[in-house]
């Protein structure tokens, strides 16, 4: 490491200490949430000016990258010919049929060795020790997957994943990226605590892990390119996109499905299956799509206040929609078995 990479870890290390100092700091948050994330958000953006942006790959248009991942998943065997993928309003990038598409029509398969799973880390000798000891990496699959995500970025051109990685956002609108306003916002609704503490417990996580790859602890990822900004990006791309596939061992285990996760919301039923003879994700279309109208998936009975925690959308007509309403203890007022049995004549809360 050169001197001045040295000077730039020390900033950056007593930076992330500032960003520790504010995210551990129990009584600070429980006298003034609001005040305390304030002061969270202003450490995290202090850091990223300091750390410096990490290319996400993003010098060609996306209709070139398309191109280019398209060709990937033509070398698996994967056919694109019956859709495109574009912007499709406040939606995003979806996928639109180049083609009349009928109800039930089998249009996207993913084989396994397309996906990217935490399994790819094993490969890597000091990922794998570091999957192994780390007790957050250990608990926490999701994070352990983002981990992955991240290395396979900062391989660039030479992960094997580079044409999908490359065709993902750069940017999401989960509540990681909200401004302290935006979160403030939602006072009044049960997201409010729970984006909060999303926000802050990413905080804790970075601090650790930074803490662990300036140990030397993982050689593959150089302290000076862990930064904030791709962290929670990776992150991201994790929590809006990660499915259970079911494992040879007869388990299951988070994976990103390439392609399939294009897809875009709407209500309806479930038409995707994992087909275990041939180890792929296979999608039907949940209905009749003229050409040039977008291609759309159900993702399952989730209330708008899920949804927006991890997908960064709500959905306005949205039949599963719910409020969490939890239930205390008043001893001064009816008993409890009372209330109980006035909740159950109405409709149940949604069970997280």
């Amino acid at each position: 490491m050169g001197g001045r990479d040295r000077v730039r870890v020390k900033r950056v290390s007593e930076l992330v200490s500032s960003l520790e100092a504010v995210a551990f700091t129990e009584a600070k948050w429980e006298r003034d949430r609001v005040g305390a994330l304030r002061d969270l958000v202003r450490a995290e953006e202090e850091l990223i000016r300091a750390q410096g942006g990490v290319g996400m790959g993003a010098s060609r248009s996306f209709g070139d990258r398309w191109e280019v991942f398209e060709e990937w998943a033509n070398k698996f065997g994967v056919d694109t010919a019956a859709f495109r993928a574009e912007k499709c309003g406040d939606q995003g990038v979806g996928l639109v049929a180049e083609r009349d598409i009928r109800l039930g029509e089998k249009l996207i398969h993913v084989p396994r060795q397309m996906m990217i799973t935490a399994d790819i880390a094993l490969k890597n000798a000091d990922m794998a020790h570091l999957f192994q000891t780390d007790i957050l990496l250990r608990r926490i699959e999701s994070l352990a997957l983002s981990m992955c995500v991240l290395r396979e970025r900062l391989l660039g051109s030479q992960s094997n994943f580079a044409p999908y990685l490359d065709i993902l956002p750069h940017e999401f609108s989960t509540p990681l990226w909200f401004t302290p306003d935006e979160i403030v916002a939602l006072k009044g609704s049960p997201v409010l605590d729970k984006a909060t503490n999303r926000v802050r417990g990413h905080a804790r996580q970075y601090c650790h892990l930074y803490n662990v790859v300036k140990s030397g602890a993982l050689p593959s990822i150089p302290p000076t390119q862990f930064t904030f900004e791709l962290f929670r990006w990776a992150v991201s791309v994790v929590m809006t996109r990660q499915n259970m596939v079911p494992t040879s061992t007869g388990g299951e285990s988070l994976a990103l499905i390439p392609l399939w996760d294009m897809i875009n919301h709407s209500q309806g039923e479930y038409t995707t299956q994992y087909d275990l003879a041939r180890d792929q994700v296979e999608f039907f279309a949940m209905t009749d799509t003229p050409r040039d109208k977008q291609i759309l998936m159900f993702y399952g009975p989730r209330p708008n206040s899920e949804l927006l925690l991890h997908a960064g959308f709500v959905h306005g007509e949205n039949l599963h929609d719910a409020v969490e309403v939890k239930q205390g203890r008043c001893t001064n007022r009816q008993p409890v078995s009372n209330t109980s049995s006035l909740i159950g004549r109405g409709r149940r809360p949604y069970a997280a």
